[in-house]
């Protein structure tokens, strides 16, 4: 354990400035999307903000589109962000094997056991999600604030679905084991890749489509079994599996 956490502060170190752009990117996106929404409904030409906010105020009827637009939106850009950092999840295992850095090329040749480094490189990335899934939260909750004491309006946090869940059940599905699930397929489909180049982009071409295929098809037997047990054992079994083949590909892999 001391190992993998010595390990993910080495890695972490690596990414700081990506993870500090990614934090910068989230913010000024949704930022833009409500400055521009407000400016777009309100026809203000000037960019004045305060004269938009003040008319927006008294377009009765335009706040309830208004509203929805911007928490789609926000939901879009979320989502976007969560694919940027599964994609930069497959871009640190290609750094390390055909970058050859010195810290990586040290890590890969000191004796241990190499899944340590398949769980350092994993927390980092779930941190970085968790962390803008933290942030976006906020803006979230700062946005529903700002409409109902400065528009006068009174929604709730229920607007913005997603990345927030209202259920126990839907969040430990969606944003724990979903996530971990999530991370641990693309992890295995990129060290089929370093394994085997034809057999990682089959990986990548066909077992995500599929896993995603099959979480959704589940949903056709929650008449018979609850769907939150269907989904849990579905995510657990194919997380497991996953770290499983990972542990043995890992082990194949020459730096």
């Amino acid at each position: 354990m001391n190992n993998i956490i010595e390990l993910y502060d080495i890695e972490f170190k690596r990414i700081k400035k990506p993870y500090l752009l990614l934090i910068l990117g989230l913010i000024l996106c949704n930022l833009f999307i409500f400055t521009f929404k407000v400016f777009t409904y309100t026809n203000v030409r000037n960019f004045d903000f305060i004269e938009a906010i003040n008319l927006l105020k008294s377009m009765v009827g335009v706040n309830d589109s208004f509203i929805i637009n911007i928490t789609n939106l926000f939901n879009v850009v979320f989502v976007i962000f969560i694919f940027l950092i599964l994609i930069y999840g497959i871009i640190i295992w290609y750094r390390d094997f055909y970058f050859k850095e010195k810290t990586a090329y040290i890590l890969y040749l000191i004796p241990q056991n190499k899944m340590n480094i398949f769980f350092s490189k994993f927390l980092v990335v779930l941190n970085i999600i968790y962390t803008l899934t933290f942030i976006q939260i906020m803006i979230c909750l700062m946005c529903m604030l700002f409409i109902n004491n400065v528009l006068g309006y009174n929604i709730s946090l229920t607007y913005f679905n997603f990345p927030i869940m209202f259920t126990f059940k839907d969040f430990f599905i969606i944003n724990i084991l979903g996530v971990v699930c999530a991370i641990s397929v693309i992890f295995m489909c990129t060290l089929f890749s370093l394994y085997n180049k034809k057999i990682g982009i089959l990986s990548f071409i066909v077992l995500i489509p599929i896993s995603l295929f099959l979480y959704v098809y589940l949903f056709e037997f929650k008449g018979i079994i609850p769907i939150f047990i269907i989904h849990l054992v579905y995510l657990s079994l194919l997380s497991v599996l996953s770290i499983f083949v990972s542990s043995k590909l890992i082990n194949k892999i020459d730096f």
